[in-house]
């Protein structure tokens, strides 16, 4: 990696380690790799409790507490960031909300540049799964809602507006952010990237041993919520058997929809065709996708996926929906299929085209492989470092 002149700044984060998700890596990775090239950095994010400490990255780390009431929360984070803030150069925001707002607040106050990154829209997440809005996202940029989603909304719109710079890792999610009156010029698409390590494949009767499952396996893994498009799978799933009764949908994850899913599948009598099996370590993703002849994601929403870029490392053709950032992983018919979400005739035609078409699967395979340069790991650390470098 480029040695870069020595900055100093602050990740503004949601969470961070030992909290697990996409976004606590990114901060915890993004911060050691800046450590590493001689910058500056510290940490501000929310956890279990209220402390200050030393992560194995040698820099420090200052969480706030979620037990408090979120007032008293966003207040806590927002005096500590205009503490550390003081002597910085750049103030780096994960999300426009939680991160953001208080971030906005403080460069405000102690002038001084900010960025965010965003990966998705906050207001239509909370208004799907707090206010029983059913519009998706593209629909819900151009309507309006309760007073609540609109506060979100707004929030979201005016620390994106007020950002120097922001990052977003599709090109889908900038025509978004756009939209929200951020300047074109000012945002910046760094793909995500995945952790090719832990990519094992091993053979695939051992796999299948492993995850208890045999047959063909059809397989998918998202949070469970309505717009990952979970349930026109298993009402599709009886009639893929008609023509192919050996086919399973092993579906993990878990979320708000896991009781309802289940419901479903014991209506519908597929408990020996369809699996929930909850929540997998990352470690053991690996047994899954071994396992498996497809992967699928009929989401109706997606900045970039991850899951989608995992698969292709694990050599999985794949079937996706036409929807946002998929269409920037996916080339229909090259590198995969894409079938419009909850469309029940498309994704049918799709599996059963190739599930069990080799050649088909082969040429997916091979022309997913030569494309996952774009996402690795040390091309989205290297894009985003020195993107930063030209700021400060």
């Amino acid at each position: 990696m480029i040695k870069l002149k020595k900055m100093k700044l602050v990740i503004a984060a949601d969470i961070f380690p030992p909290d697990i998700g996409g976004p606590a890596t990114y901060s915890k990775n993004l911060a050691t790799e800046l450590k590493k090239n001689g910058h500056d950095v510290q940490v501000i994010c929310y956890g279990d409790k209220f402390n200050r400490y030393d992560s194995e990255g040698g820099f420090n780390v200052i969480k706030i507490g979620r037990d408090k009431p979120l007032l008293f929360r966003y207040f806590e984070y927002f005096s500590n960031l205009l503490k550390v803030g003081k002597n910085v150069d750049l103030i780096y925001a994960m999300g426009p909300v939680s991160a953001g707002f208080p971030t906005m607040l403080a460069s405000k106050i102690l002038k001084k540049k900010y960025i965010i990154k965003v990966v998705g829209d906050y207001a239509w997440e909370q208004a799907r799964g707090r206010f029983n809005v059913k519009d998706g996202i593209d629909e819900f940029q151009d309507r309006r809602y309760s007073f609540k989603v609109e506060i979100f909304r707004k929030i979201q719109r005016k620390v994106a507006q007020k950002a120097h710079k922001v990052i977003t890792p599709s090109h889908y999610l900038k025509g978004i952010i756009k939209g929200w009156g951020a300047n074109e010029d000012n945002i910046k698409v760094i793909y995500n990237s995945v952790n090719f390590d832990f990519v094992n494949i091993i053979d695939k009767t051992e796999a299948q041993d492993k995850v208890r499952i045999k047959g063909k396996i059809i397989f998918s893994i998202a949070r469970l919520v309505p717009w990952k498009g979970f349930e026109m799978l298993i009402n599709l799933w009886p009639e893929l058997l008609v023509s192919d009764p050996d086919l399973k949908l092993v579906i993990a994850g878990d979320g708000p929809e896991g009781e309802k899913l289940k419901s479903l599948i014991v209506k519908r009598e597929m408990e020996d065709s369809v699996f929930l099996v909850g929540k997998v370590e990352h470690k053991d993703l690996s047994n899954y996708f071994s396992a498996s002849d497809v992967f699928v994601l009929n989401s109706g929403y997606e900045g970039l996926s991850h899951v989608l870029i995992e698969a292709m490392a694990h050599k999985l053709p794949i079937i996706a929906s036409s929807k946002g950032g998929n269409l920037e992983v996916i080339k229909d018919s090259i590198n995969g299929f894409l079938a419009e979400y909850n469309n029940k005739e498309e994704w049918k035609r799709s599996i059963l085209e190739l599930v069990d078409n080799e050649e088909l699967k082969n040429k997916f395979i091979e022309n997913s492989l030569g494309d996952l340069d774009r996402f690795k790991y040390e091309t989205m650390i290297n894009n985003t470092i020195n993107f930063i470098e030209e700021i400060v």
